[in-house]
């Protein structure tokens, strides 16, 4: 059922080629597609999120930046560059009226940390909730690379072809050139497209494995369609 669904697509996508070409010499067809490319990640992206609560809001203020030199000095301990670091401005404010807690005032500051050192992930987990940090999230990350961008296009690409030679033979035609390509790449924010290449082995830890995180490359190609 799928695969006749899927035909049945591609020569709508045919005959909507051959309508948006009716003016034109040369009839062309449209495909959209896209590749999915795995980049080694080379960092990991840590979320902080600073906050405090008090009934008096100097003291929400005070506890707030005491949780600040705490961070600081975790940074100087694991030896993270200041380059490596991003903060939002801190918010100071009553706590909502629509929560349960009792009236009162609170902060609320993400700071963002760039790991390049894998071996400090774990460590510095341990030494933020021992500093009263207690919310944060993480990442696995990869810098963008021409070279993997590129990679993902020649796979779309191919698939294009593919789908181009399929909706060509569905509409007796033959294919010809590619007359013009769109394309977009997005790295995925989502953790869980990261993962390791093998299965752990004895006296090693997840952490030690290499890693992944997957490129998504879409697509929009315009080839010719020539006469058999």
């Amino acid at each position: 059922m799928q695969t006749k669904l899927f035909v049945f697509v591609l020569i709508l996508i045919s005959m909507c080629g051959f309508i948006s070409a009716q003016d034109s010499d040369q009839p062309y067809v449209f495909i959209s597609t896209y590749s999915v490319t795995q980049i080694p990640a080379d960092a990991i992206y840590l979320s902080l999120t600073l906050s405090s609560k008090s009934e008096d809001p100097k003291k929400a203020f005070d506890d707030h930046k005491k949780l600040e030199q705490n961070l600081l000095n975790l940074f100087k301990e694991f030896e993270i560059p200041d380059s490596n670091v991003g903060y939002s401005l801190l918010y100071i404010g009553k706590t909502p009226a629509y929560t349960k807690e009792a009236p009162g005032y609170m902060t609320r500051q993400i700071v963002s940390i760039r790991l390049d050192d894998f071996t400090k992930y774990e460590p510095i987990q341990l030494a933020l909730l021992s500093s009263g940090i207690y919310e944060y999230s993480a990442k696995f990350i990869a810098d963008e690379s021409d070279i993997w961008i590129d990679k993902g296009i020649q796979e779309a690409i191919v698939k294009a072809t593919a789908e181009a030679e399929l909706t060509a033979k569905n509409s007796s035609k033959r294919l010809g050139e590619i007359i013009s390509i769109e394309t977009s790449h997005h790295y995925p924010s989502d953790a869980g497209n990261a993962m390791a290449i093998s299965a752990p082995r004895p006296g090693e830890t997840l952490i030690d494995l290499p890693h992944f995180v997957e490129m998504s490359v879409s697509l929009r190609a315009r080839f010719e369609l020539l006469e058999k």
